[in-house]
């Protein structure tokens, strides 16, 4: 079986989801409009959850941010 990006697993999870909302509303190509953003909108988180960008608070590389180091004396 070929591994298929997150990304396109997301969009087919929206899609496939909004149309079964969509027949649940009886209005299927809204549902299949909505299913495709909110599918974007996975893929993108799952790509990125994948890559390690969906990281929150502060990262082992950011000792140096605002000018300071992890070897600065502390303030008194």
């Amino acid at each position: 079986m070929v591994r298929q990006s997150n990304f396109a697993t997301g969009i087919a999870l929206g899609v496939g989801v909004g149309a079964a909302l969509g027949v649940a509303m009886h209005n299927l190509a809204m549902g299949v409009g909505v299913g495709a953003a909110l599918g974007v909108t996975l893929g993108l988180v799952l790509q990125r959850g994948r890559n390690g960008a969906a990281q929150c608070g502060p990262t082992s590389d950011s000792s140096g941010e605002h000018g300071q180091s992890s070897t600065s004396s502390p303030r008194r």
